[in-house]
């Protein structure tokens, strides 16, 4: 058994290697909507991003269907660690030229070898697990620098058996180490577990990006909440 982690949580080691031609801390992100009073706002940046992973590109479904699935290894998560680490191993970093993001569709990742900023990552990742059956969100957070990151995650479920179960599967595919969620607070006191996938954390489930206290998530349907790092919807923008 394994406990569920958070951002404390410290992991040595690295898995992958990540060919890298630029810091990912030291580009302009899209900009946030400045005030959102209610939870799943429908806001330009989200709209972009879900137009850009766009899950049904047929570059989408030709890249899954080319990968083969690790030995031995079944089901969603072993699928979703699979393809994560085809796209992570093979991604060279590079940043948008000028002040403004180009929200990269996920089809031209695929046809440009996997090259593009910490966005372009999250979009592709976030098509390709849609169209493997997951759900997927992209989280833009700013450090206490206010220096910007844009990572993919994927929902892993809210009963605490499916996630020990998600847990110790991550943990033992992982060498034994923590693995990292954010969790989202439902009105109806439900709690919602979402997988950290941030190609800096070296595999699925490493180490959250160290935020300033609250991150903004898009879905793929084009809605935007902020949230605070214990899970709470929180409206206006703290970045």
């Amino acid at each position: 058994m394994i406990g569920i982690a958070g951002a404390a949580v410290v992991l040595t080691g690295s898995l992958y290697t990540h060919r890298i031609s630029g810091s990912p801390l030291q580009e302009s992100l899209p900009a946030l909507p400045s005030s959102i009073t209610e939870k799943g706002y429908s806001d330009e940046t989200s709209l972009r991003i879900a137009a850009s992973a766009d899950s049904s590109d047929p570059s989408v479904k030709n890249f899954i269907s080319s990968q083969i699935p690790s030995p031995g290894q079944q089901g969603g998560l072993a699928r979703i660690c699979d393809l994560w680490e085809n796209i992570s191993r093979n991604w060279h970093y590079v940043p948008d030229p000028g002040p403004d993001n180009h929200f990269q569709p996920a089809d031209v990742s695929l046809r440009n070898n996997f090259t593009g900023n910490c966005l372009d990552f999250a979009i592709l990742n976030a098509a390709v697990i849609k169209n493997a059956g997951g759900e997927p969100r992209i989280v833009i957070a700013y450090d206490t620098k206010g220096e910007g990151h844009a990572y993919p995650e994927v929902y892993m479920g809210n009963s605490l058996d499916e996630i020990q179960e998600a847990g110790d599967y991550l943990s033992s595919r992982y060498n034994g180490t923590p693995v990292y969620w954010h969790i989202t607070r439902e009105d109806d006191g439900t709690t919602d577990y979402w997988l950290n996938l941030d190609w800096q954390a070296d595999h699925p489930g490493g180490p959250i990006f160290a935020d300033n206290g609250s991150y903004h998530a898009s879905s793929l349907s084009g809605l935007g909440t902020y949230y605070a790092d214990n899970g709470t919807p929180l409206p206006g923008n703290t970045g």
